[in-house]
């Protein structure tokens, strides 16, 4: 017997071949047939026939041999895929797609023929929406709705039409809601190009990032993208949007952050500053533009082709979509001097006293100014004075000069500072003043500013009003004679001015009036330029303007000395004498207008000009409007401490016992320095003891234990058998100058020691060689006479809290014997070093002082030892 069989499989993605994964269909009937397609009956006449199993299989089996074919009846639902796909016999489906009648096979006496599958499919689809988006932003959104009658093509992966049976290409149009489908297809690959009706065109593809209400139709040819359809699939998110074309676009031209449409709305911004332009395009129509039809040029700086945000990033301007350019540049100087110079006369014949507070009003050409006049005294209370007109000029009669007879009638500075407030009817260049009637001297201090409308608001002179003005500065002169002062060489445009007669001279002399003034009027300009957008024929333009920040100069200087800020001398550096002490000078431009490196000149009034520059900011050699730069000087630091001249003579002479308690201390004072004195003795080896300290009619002396009862002359400060010394511990540091030593027997050889100890006159010390080495100065004192001296010790004036003498203690022959009777010392004092940094820039300075101090100083009123 023969037989034959295999297997019914649903062909998911319709390639005609069992794919692995694919699984078998289950109750499917199978027919054996003869060649000729009539049905092989048993042998009671019946047609053969099996179903598949549950894993699709199926088989007829005790088969005579011979020829045979098979045919598979679909069930519902289901249709036949491609037969003899793939050239494999073993995996192709052989079941004929019209009939499901596979080829014939013959089989021998006991063959199996296991190749005679059938593959089933479900039939496919496709569809979804044609909409029209009102909006234009690639989206289906709630109520838009369908577009009735749009042609939609079936197209292959290829874009090549998919055809029927007869060749003819598949195609639908879309229902009165807009929807469309196709149905009964193959499961594969396909794509749809959809026909715009005339009028529209499609919009923006896979807006949003939802595949379902997105559209999927190229704007440049209505063709979607490529869906895989397997067995079953309905891919129902093929759609597309339409527009009725209305492109547009809008730029908005911003400067330095601000939408300048206007002059008014113009930014300040200072010259040689930096400008950004930012131009804003958008989309305001429905239709997309390519990058490369997009043109964004500036009617002064050219084409703008920096994009600093591109939206999406796509290259291609959406509708709604923002795209932003840019363009820097640097401010122009809008604002200069008119080349004709107006000259105000201010002669006249007032008297020479009126009410205080009184207005005078001058014109030339067509600015005028309105004046008064103001005074201050030494404690900085303002009041306002009379302002005379005279042949000589405007003058000033304040509270202190009466009648202002005398010469009173000037501007001076001699018990009160008067000074004259300018306020004029629009912005100037101050240029000079002819001051006349001088007597003895005419520096004068200026302020230049702008305040609000001052001709029209009449100002009061104060302290913050001065302060608040742009610029001052002194100009100065050793002649009495009548002189034009040139003033204002930086050339600040203000519309108030303010001149006194010099506000900071130590013996004030100076008395002048104010006969003319040269000003410029300031024509101040504006910059506008225009930026236009192009695309595809359509267009936009939008205006920005800026005008020049009204010229602040300023300049501010902060010194420090080792890093402290040391304005004061309770804020002084602490710097030890001989050490490295470094001046930082920090230099920064408070105003807004920049500064060229040349034109900064640093200079310290004792260190003299400073030129290095430790931090130059960002390095381009202008010092623009809150830059700051570090400049820098290194010394080494003054020995500040040093005797103040005043002496004290401590006397030592008492009527003791010659000999008493070891350890024993005596007090004593001279003027308001006080010393404690006490005793010690060192034997041939190096041990000190304590010893009794004895105040004799001669002086101090010393009777060790060696001494008995100190008979015989043994009470003296001596070096035979045992060195004797005496410890001397003050109440503050001294300048030790001399001694006076008494009855001396023999020789009164000394040696002395200086130095500093923690407190001492409180916290007594016990001597000791380490503790003579500690001190700062050792020194002999020698003589070759027996009779009483003035012994001068601390030729170097070494400061100090500790003085020891003791008789010599390098003698190979021992014998000086005496008394100290006398102490000479000076007071000391702690100085401060103090220096001042300035910063001169066109005219504008300021300055700082620093200050340091030596450790231990005392200028605060408290000593070395930390006592008041």
């Amino acid at each position: 017997p023969a037989g034959l069989g295999d297997f019914v499989f649903e062909d998911s993605n319709g390639n005609g071949i069992q794919d692995a994964g694919e699984s078998g269909v289950d109750g499917v009937l199978v027919k054996l047939q003869n060649p000729d397609g009539s049905a092989v009956t048993d042998g009671d006449g019946n047609p053969i026939t099996t179903t598949t199993a549950a894993d699709g299989s199926y088989s007829f089996t005790g088969l005579t041999p011979g020829e045979y074919k098979v045919m598979f009846v679909a069930p519902d639902g289901f249709v036949f895929t491609t037969a003899n796909a793939g050239g494999d016999d073993t995996v192709d489906s052989d079941a004929n797609p019209s009939n499901g009648m596979t080829q014939t096979v013959t089989l021998e006496s006991g063959d199996f023929n296991d190749t005679l599958d059938a593959g089933l499919i479900q039939p496919a689809g496709l569809g979804d929406f044609v909409f029209e988006d009102s909006n234009g932003n690639g989206i289906q959104d709630a109520g838009e709705s369908g577009v009735d009658g749009v042609l939609v093509k079936l197209q292959n992966p290829d874009g090549s039409a998919v055809t029927d049976g007869d060749g003819n290409p598949i195609t639908t149009t879309t229902a009165a809601d807009g929807s469309y489908s196709f149905t009964g297809l193959t499961p594969g690959e396909y794509k749809v190009m959809f026909v715009a009706p005339d009028g529209f065109v499609f919009t923006t593809a896979n807006a949003g990032g939802d595949d379902t209400v997105d559209s999927d139709a190229n704007p440049s040819n209505g063709m979607t993208q490529t869906v895989t359809l397997e067995s079953g699939d309905f891919n129902d998110t093929l759609d597309a949007g339409l527009i009725q074309p209305n492109p547009s676009i809008d730029i908005e031209k911003f400067t330095n952050g601000v939408d300048a449409d206007t002059p008014e709305e113009a930014p300040e911004i200072a010259v040689g500053d930096t400008v950004t332009w930012t131009y804003e395009v958008t989309n305001t129509g429905n239709v997309s533009f390519d990058a490369s039809e997009i043109v964004v040029t500036d009617n002064i700086e050219g084409t703008i082709t920096n994009i600093i945000n591109q939206g999406d990033g796509d290259n291609i301007l959406a509708a709604g979509e923002t795209w932003v350019y840019q363009k820097t540049g640097i401010a122009q100087n809008l604002t200069g001097s008119a080349s004709e110079t107006q000259t105000f006369k201010f002669t006249g014949n007032s008297g020479l006293d009126g009410p205080e507070g009184n207005i005078r009003t001058f014109t030339a050409g067509d600015i005028s100014v309105k004046t008064s006049a103001f005074s201050r005294d030494q404690h900085g209370v303002w009041d306002e004075s009379f302002l005379g007109s005279f042949s000589s000029g405007l003058g000033v009669t304040d509270a202190s000069e009466g009648n202002g007879g005398n010469g009173l009638h000037r501007v001076d500075n001699v018990y009160r500072d008067n000074f004259v407030l300018f306020e004029f009817s629009e912005s100037v260049v101050v240029d000079r003043t002819f001051l006349a009637s001088v007597g003895l001297d005419s520096d004068i201090t200026y302020w230049v500013g702008t305040v609000d409308n001052p001709f029209n608001n009449h100002n009061i002179l104060s302290d913050s009003f001065l302060n608040s003005l742009d610029f001052t500065q002194d100009n100065n002169t050793n002649s009495s004679y009548s002189r034009w002062a040139d003033i204002n060489n930086g050339e600040v445009a203000g519309n108030v001015l303010v001149i006194a007669a010099a506000t900071s001279e130590s013996h004030p002399d100076d008395r002048f009036k104010i006969k003319k003034l040269e000003v410029q009027e300031v024509e101040g300009g504006i910059y506008q330029n225009i930026g236009t957008v192009e695309a595809s024929g359509v267009g936009d333009s939008d205006l920005s303007h800026y005008v020049n920040t009204n010229p602040q100069p300023g300049i501010d200087i902060e010194k420090f000395t080792n890093g402290v800020d040391g304005d004061t001398p309770e804020e002084a550096a602490v710097i030890a004498a001989g050490d490295t002490v470094t001046w930082t000078y920090e230099v920064t431009n408070t105003g807004n207008v920049s500064f060229n490196a040349s034109d900064i000149s640093v200079t310290d009034d004792i260190e003299g000009a400073i030129t290095n520059i430790i931090d130059q900011g960002d390095g381009d050699n202008i010092l623009a409007a809150g830059e700051t730069w570090i400049y820098q000087e290194t010394g080494i630091a003054q020995n500040l401490t040093g005797s103040t001249g005043e002496t004290e003579t401590f006397n030592f002479t008492g009527y003791s016992g010659l000999d008493g308690p070891d350890g024993n201390i005596r007090t004593f004072s001279a003027g308001d320095v006080s010393v404690k004195a006490s005793a010690f003795s060192r034997d041939q080896h190096g041990v000190f003891d304590e010893a009794f300290l004895g105040s004799f009619s001669s002086g101090l002396g010393v009777t060790d234990a060696s001494e008995g009862n100190g008979g015989n002359g043994l009470h003296r400060v001596d070096n035979v058998y045992r060195d004797n010394f005496v410890l001397f511990e003050f109440s503050e540091s001294v300048v030790v100058d001399r001694t006076f030593l008494d009855a001396v027997g023999d020789d009164s050889d000394i040696t002395v020691w200086v130095g500093t100890a923690d407190d001492p006159f409180h916290s007594h010390n016990i001597l000791s060689d380490s503790f003579l080495n500690d001190l700062d100065l050792v020194e002999d004192n020698n003589t070759h006479s027996s009779y009483s001296r003035w012994a001068d010790i601390n030729n170097d004036e070494v400061v100090g809290n500790i003085l020891v003498i003791a008789a010599a203690t390098e003698e190979s022959h021992p014998d000086d014997r005496f008394k100290i009777r006398k102490l000479e010392v000076e007071k000391v004092e702690s100085g401060i070093y103090q220096n001042v940094g300035t910063v001169d820039v066109l005219g504008v300075t300021a300055s700082d002082v620093s200050s340091y101090v030596n450790p231990d100083s005392d200028i605060f009123g408290v000593n070395s030892n930390g006592y008041a």
